[in-house]
């Protein structure tokens, strides 16, 4: 039996695979998979479930990792969330179930609490086409560094957002299935929405400080404020001013 179960779309399973050891039996299914995948992580309980970031912060994807928390005999499992383009600046990932203390790779002191991981940040995701298979429910716009945002009062930095979801970097903790009040502040109004805490990891960036990076669900944006909110800070599409 396979020690390492990797879950993604099929175009996606090469350049995963690369990330995971050579020399470990991987055993793979793809995102239309997920039925089969459950049924063989309850069977053989690997030590590692790896999967896509992409689909992760998906539906279906937040369906699974939920199953693979919520079930008291794959406590001992590591669900590890496997970016498609890597981020130099962030410390490697390594996470289990929602609210475990989990040490990060070169510091022994710092840890990690998540269930999933955010989108590539080389690829805007504005540039990114919705998925056609329904793994993401709403466009996703990337936004211009440091955008402000509030969440449960406490200042935070706005990476990306939709609206159904936005990620967020953020000095406090933040931890899976916390709820929580998101404020976006403009000049003119002050947008605010209710929101839980999908993801959370812990970063030690090189010549920074320590900082969380969280994915957000949200409930009550509205879609014409929201948009103009993107319009006025998102990063410009490649497209943006040709001709």
């Amino acid at each position: 039996m396979s020690a390492l179960v990797l879950i993604g779309p099929s175009v996606a399973l090469p350049v995963l695979r690369k990330q995971l050891p050579a020399d470990t039996a991987v055993q793979t299914f793809t995102d239309h998979e997920v039925r089969q995948a459950v049924e063989y992580i309850a069977t053989t309980k690997p030590a590692v479930v790896a999967i896509d970031e992409e689909f992760a912060v998906g539906p279906r994807g937040d369906a699974l990792i939920g199953r693979i928390v919520e079930d008291p005999s794959l406590a001992s499992c590591e669900i590890r969330i496997l970016p498609r383009a890597p981020r130099p600046e962030r410390a490697p990932s390594t996470k289990r179930k929602s609210g475990a203390n989990i040490p990060v790779a070169g510091s022994p002191t710092a840890t990690a609490s998540a269930v999933a991981a955010p989108p590539a940040e080389d690829t805007p995701a504005a540039a990114r086409p919705l998925d056609q298979r329904g793994t993401r429910r709403a466009e996703r716009f990337r936004l211009n560094d440091g955008v402000a945002v509030t969440v449960d009062g406490n200042a935070a930095e706005l990476v990306d957002l939709s609206t159904v979801g936005a990620q967020v970097i953020s000095k406090i903790v933040l931890k899976p299935n916390q709820k929580v009040r998101v404020v976006l502040p403009e000049e003119t109004r002050v947008l605010r929405c209710g929101g839980s805490v999908v993801w959370a990891t812990f970063e030690m960036p090189a010549g920074k400080p320590p900082r969380y990076r969280a994915g957000l669900r949200l409930q009550g944006l509205d879609v014409d404020a929201m948009q103009g909110f993107v319009d006025r800070h998102r990063t410009p599409k490649p497209s943006d001013g040709a001709d």
